[in-house]
């Protein structure tokens, strides 16, 4: 455990502690296991593992002629087996058997994600890619899922006696089977199918999807197009009713539907993809997939195939909807950092600047950022017109001393306190301040931060200043301990990878004493994060300072 003891202005101020390196979102004691670096084949590395463990697999092509892997690769119950993208990480059953086997797989911790999983076949049975049987619960989420067969169900995945498994985030593509080309659901099963590219299949009943004796699928936001079938080139029903909502069903041989038919929000259009010729499923401008989605669709990931932040607004009308498909289009706007220190502004100041500091998620930088775009822009959600522009002297540097640079700005001083009176703040008011601008990229940046109103005469200003410490503070945890010597508001906030707010964990006032806030790696609205580096933003007071959190699922 980590303790640092910081100061500000010969005043000390709060004492912060964070409990533990690594968030892991699964049993004590999960670990890491490294293909090759712990084990040559996956298939060991998945046998060496306990539930709540997590298999890395390295860039590479695993295949009976390369590493010796032997297939069907068997996943374990509780174990995730996470690649280094499909681009450059391969399983490949050259043909011997299926890829993979999931059997009665049940902790919903199991995931399979980041693989091209290519060239499995099946003699007389069931899942040339991946089967699912047995009430097997895992995620199987962007992958490419290309080039398998099965004799009966499920070419490119099959959901097999039960099995509920979420399949999202997924290109699939070539594969082929008697029912359910891309995807076979068979004998009870409901799986819930989101987001996924399922294109170029074929079987006999559903090139695409097939549901069958029983299975009630859940399939929503995919787009399903040029798959071919005898029967249901798109998705195929016999003696099953599962919900088809918000899907593009388009261009399937014969027909795009057979014993089902589209649910609300479904369409069937041309999807615009940039080069199916080369297997670019990305959507073009214009496309009727971009914002046509449901935000509130189950097995929702909170990012595409590419790693791109869902839900993105695509189609530029101010309002953040999904899209339909593997991949989300647009640029997402860059959430900032944003720290106003102080964070107090008396009404009553005759000072000249207002002191503003921006830190930006890597791969960006701060010193990116073109200064004459930066201006505040919003106060409490509403839109200034015109914006406050910033003025005077900027900086950059590592001024909270957190290894991540800052650029300093400042605002009008006057200027924004004519400003919130003119708009009814008064003391006691706690404002959220939004800065916005460009980097020389032309890409957008935006972050917030609040302050506390004052009107008090200038001995109880506080001063601008810098964070004096005793070492940038490192590492992050799921418990974050803290004394404070004085009363202060105290903001905990973290940020994803790419710099988005995904939950405020405290934004209160808080007595002088000790305080232990817990997180437990989800966002706002209760959904499990992946895994990936976050800050943590903490505030106390005219204090902050950012910490790293690393969650490892």
């Amino acid at each position: 455990m980590k303790r640092i003891t910081l100061f500000r202005h010969r005043r000390s101020v709060i004492l912060l502690v964070i409990t533990a390196l690594m968030i892991f979102a699964g049993s004590a004691g999960a670990g890491i296991i490294q293909v090759p670096g712990d084990y040559p084949k996956v298939q060991e590395a998945i046998n060496a593992a306990s539930s709540g463990d997590t298999v890395l697999v390295a860039a590479g092509r695993y295949a009976p002629s390369t590493n010796g892997e032997s297939f069907a690769i068997n996943m374990k119950n509780g174990v995730r087996l996470i690649g280094a993208g499909a681009a450059v990480c391969t399983l490949d059953a050259e043909r011997t058997q299926r890829v993979m086997w999931c059997h009665a797989i049940s902790d919903t911790f199991t995931r399979v994600e980041g693989f091209t999983i290519t060239n499995g076949n099946t003699a007389r049975s069931n899942g040339g890619g991946i089967w699912c049987t047995r009430s097997s619960a895992l995620t199987i989420a962007n992958n490419v899922v290309t080039g398998n067969s099965a004799y009966y169900d499920g070419g490119g995945i099959d959901c097999d006696h039960s099995s509920f498994q979420i399949i999202a985030n997924n290109v699939i593509t070539g594969n082929s089977a008697t029912f359910g080309g891309g995807i076979g659901c068979v004998y009870a099963s409901s799986p819930i199918i989101t987001n996924n590219t399922i294109t170029g299949n074929s079987a006999w009943y559903g090139g695409g999807i097939g549901c069958f004796y029983g299975s009630n699928a859940t399939i929503t936001n995919n787009v399903i197009t040029g798959n071919s079938a005898w029967y249901g080139g798109g998705i195929y029903c016999h003696t099953s009713s599962p919900p088809i909502t918000y899907n593009d069903v388009w261009g399937n041989a014969p027909q795009n539907y057979y014993g089902c038919g589209p649910g609300p929000g479904c369409i069937s259009a041309d999807p615009l993809f940039v080069d199916p010729a080369v297997d670019d499923y990305h959507l073009q401008p214009g496309s009727p997939c971009i914002d046509a989605g449901d935000n509130n669709a189950p097995g929702l990931q909170g990012f595409d195939f590419d790693g791109k932040p869902r839900i993105l607004d695509g189609d530029g009308d101010g309002t953040a909807v999904v899209d339909m498909g593997a991949f989300e289009y647009g640029i997402p706007v860059i959430e900032a950092i944003v720290d106003f220190d102080p964070d107090k502004l008396n009404l009553k100041s005759k000072g000249k600047w207002v002191t503003c500091y921006i830190e930006l998620p890597l791969p960006h930088s701060a010193e990116d950022i073109d200064p004459n775009t930066v201006a505040l822009t919003k106060i409490d959600g509403t839109e200034l017109d015109p914006p406050l522009y910033r003025e005077g002297p900027t900086g950059v540097g590592d001024y909270d001393e957190d290894g991540i640079t800052d650029l300093m700005v400042k605002f009008d001083r006057q200027a924004l306190i004519a400003i919130l009176k003119s708009m009814g703040y008064d003391a006691g008011d706690v404002v959220e301040l939004t800065v916005a601008g460009e980097l020389a990229t032309g890409e957008a940046f935006e972050g917030s931060d609040v302050i506390e109103v004052l009107d008090k005469g200038k001995k109880d200003e506080p001063d601008e200043g810098g964070i004096l410490s005793s070492g940038p503070l490192g590492g992050g945890g799921s418990s974050i301990e803290y004394t404070l010597l004085e009363a202060s508001l105290v903001q905990i906030v973290i940020y994803d990878p790419l710099g988005r707010k995904v939950i405020t964990l405290l934004e209160e006032y808080q007595d002088a004493g000790s305080h232990t806030v817990t997180w437990d790696g989800c966002n706002d609205s209760d959904e499990k994060l992946p895994s990936g580096v976050y800050l943590l933003r903490f505030k106390a007071g005219e204090f902050s300072q950012t910490a790293r959190l690393v969650i490892l699922r």
